[in-house]
């Protein structure tokens, strides 16, 4: 008894072949079948049904099919001779072959494809190592913050995924005013973009005293004027001439405003200066401004009208409208307590120079509460005031 190994395929309509020859076997769903026949002497009396591999790699099924030679013929007047070798082990190899089937409509067609021994197709998987069709990479693992995806594609910026030591963030989006760049950087201040929510401005640089905080926040100038004055806001420099003001708040608002011009300074300015019916805090309207107050040397002395107002500066007044420090007279007139209120000693509301008047005094190198309120003076001295802007023009 000889044992054949017979693999057939999946098949659709019979082979014309084997319908002539009654193989009803060739059509059953079968693959590695085995088969035994006992064959007599006489093997071309004995006729199996099996699937063959031409030397050309053209499968046919077939009938009468010798067990003995290496090659057989099948020969009918409507089929063509066929010359097949017969697998006769239990090897299995995989090959590209070419499978001849007949057609629903009796036409023999053919098909290629990769097999193996079962006749399945060859997979292409993602995380396999291998870069198949369509991928870009494929480094066999899920970890979507290397230079790899886990769907075989490159890490780009935008992708939504951090790559480590490349990117510090992705948010899968190209806006530039959000906590992430379209270039996968966080947002900061000085990066000339404006992050909505946190920044008030950027203009790509952390440079104060040119209308965008070095917080990237809009700015407020604050100086202390050049010129020294009396308590009644007159000047005693005889080439200074005060503007025309119809009472001595509007009169020291128009100093500052002389000062802010000749140093080229933008925005509006009024004095910081209180008399007992009118606040500084009510005069300069700044309560619900959240920005910065900074010198003209670019410093900041504080975040906000609270900030302002807190009794603690972050830097000493001393800077003048140019950008120099005060040297000498380096008291203020103000008449104004820490959080921006009326002392009521103010020089009888800033019309007396003398020495029976007095007047609350700040220190322009103080950063505590006494910048604004340190004593009280005699108005017929020569001091200076603060000047707050408070437009941004």
């Amino acid at each position: 008894m000889r044992r054949f190994h017979t693999n057939y395929q999946k098949m659709g309509p019979l082979p014309l072949v084997c319908v002539l020859a009654g193989c009803a076997a060739a059509a059953a769903d079968t693959t590695n079948s085995w088969s035994d026949t006992d064959f007599s002497s006489d093997d071309s009396a004995a006729s199996v049904a099996t699937t063959v591999t031409t030397s050309a790699g053209t499968s046919s099924s077939g009938s009468g099919a010798s067990a003995t030679g290496g090659t057989s013929s099948t020969s009918s007047s409507s089929m063509p001779e066929v010359t097949a070798a017969t697998t006769t082990d239990a090897t299995t190899t995989s090959s590209t072959s070419s499978t001849t089937t007949l057609g629903s409509t009796g036409d023999l067609t053919s098909s290629t494809g990769t097999t193996d021994t079962f006749g399945d197709t060859d997979p292409e998987i993602c995380g396999d190592d291998i870069i198949n069709n369509g991928e870009e990479c494929d480094d066999a693992n899920d970890d979507n913050s290397d230079a790899c995806l886990d769907s075989c594609l490159l890490a780009t910026c935008g992708d939504g995924f951090v790559q480590e030591g490349t990117e510090a963030c992705d948010d899968a989006n190209d806006k530039d005013d959000d906590l992430c760049l379209s270039t996968c950087e966080l947002a900061s201040c000085g990066d000339n973009l404006v992050h909505v929510g946190v920044e008030d401005c950027d203009d790509g640089n952390l440079v104060g005293a040119d209308g965008c905080g070095p917080n990237c926040l809009v700015e407020r100038l604050l100086f202390v004027t050049s010129e020294v004055f009396l308590g009644d806001l007159s000047s005693t420099n005889p080439n200074y001439m005060p503007p025309d003001a119809p009472n001595p708040l509007a009169l020291a608002d128009a100093h500052c405003a002389q000062f802010a011009i000749a140093a080229g300074l933008p925005g509006t300015y009024k004095a910081w200066l209180s008399t007992t019916d009118e606040s500084a805090t009510a005069r300069l309207g700044l309560t619900m401004f959240a920005g910065e107050f900074v010198r003209t040397d670019g410093q900041t002395l504080a975040i906000g009208w609270d900030g302002l107002t807190s009794g603690m500066l972050a830097n000493d007044v001393y800077i003048n409208e140019y950008g120099d420090p005060i040297l000498d007279f380096t008291e203020t007139w103000t008449g104004t307590k820490a959080d921006g209120t009326s002392s009521d000693s103010n020089c009888s509301g800033w019309e007396s120079a003398m020495n029976s008047a007095q007047g609350d005094v700040g220190a322009a190198t103080s950063s505590d509460s006494t910048w604004t309120k340190a004593s009280t003076q005699s108005c017929n001295g020569e001091r200076r005031f603060y000047c707050i802007q408070v437009t941004k023009g």
